[in-house]
């Protein structure tokens, strides 16, 4: 699960307590932590709540390790200030089924846009 940081700030973060409390009352392994969007090479720089549960058989990833060169100290890089949108940071990418039993997924094609370029 993903949501806007206030989540875990709302009502003095009753939401993502009951959220991971829920997944861990299920016999779920569970893991909550912030991160900026934007240092995974996703087209908003800002922070980000993640939520990860895996079933207690099953192993829990940790959380991966930001991009590099996508986020320079913390701000958004000046050339994409303007609106981005879902097709400039992921059309070329491969299709990807529910089914999926691969971690990493060979690119669909080249980069289509200037941010992917630079992704």
């Amino acid at each position: 699960m993903e949501n806007v940081v206030d989540i875990v700030r709302f009502a003095r973060g009753f939401l993502g307590r009951y959220a991971l409390g829920s997944l861990v009352g299920m016999n779920y392994l569970a893991r909550l932590g912030k991160m900026v969007a934007g240092a995974y090479g996703l087209p908003q720089f800002r922070m980000r709540v993640f939520l990860w549960g895996a079933h207690h058989t099953m192993k829990l990833p940790q959380f991966p390790l930001p991009t590099p060169n996508v986020v320079v100290r913390g701000h958004s890089p000046l050339e994409f200030e303007d609106k981005l949108y879902l097709g400039d940071a992921i059309s070329d990418q491969s299709a990807v089924e529910n089914d999926e039993s691969h971690d990493e997924i060979p690119y669909g094609s080249e980069p289509k846009t200037e941010f992917q370029k630079f992704i």
